[in-house]
């Protein structure tokens, strides 16, 4: 209400005792679990949740590679579509990934279009998509991400 407490009806409304506009309230949260499925790799993917909180997706999941990749790896299955011209960045942690003899410096996640894909950094070196030169039968990967929907 106006003396600064938190209402709650249609959402929790979050204001400073002056002003509660729609815009203010916090009316979408959903949790949840949902279907990857990976191209160019033979692989099971697991642990994968959702969090939903307003426009902002986080995203988890855990790959185990059963085959060697034949091309650069794309996970699809993102429970919302991510908004026109946002970024999507997350981290990975990864188990028997080849990472080009010991020069890679980080290996992150990162959404496109519709996918999430795996790169890597490397010294004085664009950024490289992660597949078929670094995912072969065994590799492991646990990943997070978080973007926009719309």
């Amino acid at each position: 209400d106006k003396d600064g407490h938190l209402l709650v009806g249609d959402g929790i409304t979050l204001g400073n005792g002056q002003t509660y506009a729609a815009a203010n309230t916090l009316d979408d949260y959903e949790e949840g679990t949902w279907t990857a499925t990976a191209t160019n790799v033979a692989a099971t993917i697991s642990n994968t949740t959702y969090t939903k909180i307003g426009r902002v997706v986080y995203v988890t999941g855990h790959l185990v590679c059963t085959a060697t990749a034949t091309g650069d790896v794309t996970i699809n299955g993102l429970p919302y579509a991510q908004k026109p011209s946002s970024n999507g960045i997350g981290t990975c942690m990864n188990y028997l990934v080849n990472v080009a003899g010991g020069s890679t410096y980080n290996f992150s996640t990162y959404l496109s279009g519709s996918g999430l894909r795996f790169y890597r950094s490397e010294d004085n070196s664009a950024w490289l998509w992660a597949g078929a030169s670094s995912l072969y039968n065994g590799a492991q990967i646990l990943f997070n991400l978080t973007y926009q929907t719309t």
